[in-house]
């Protein structure tokens, strides 16, 4: 089977298994594995996602990267 083919069958059955669930996911397999096959955000913009939906409790977050 050709990489392509496979990461698309497992983009599929993931996204397929999120549908059936109907929540919000935190998919974390490690080694960069979601972010590899199912286009998922880098820890960076992960967290920035997370602070826009938390909202104030997280803007800490924002204000101590600025500072970095």
């Amino acid at each position: 089977m050709a990489t392509t083919e496979f990461n698309e069958k497992v983009h599929d059955a993931v996204l397929s298994a999120l549908k059936r669930t109907n929540r919000i996911p935190y998919l974390f397999v490690g080694s960069g594995i979601s972010r590899r096959y199912m286009g998922t955000e880098n820890w960076n913009d992960l967290l920035e996602w997370v602070c826009n939906i938390v909202g104030t409790p997280m803007r800490k977050y924002a204000i101590y990267k600025q500072m970095i």
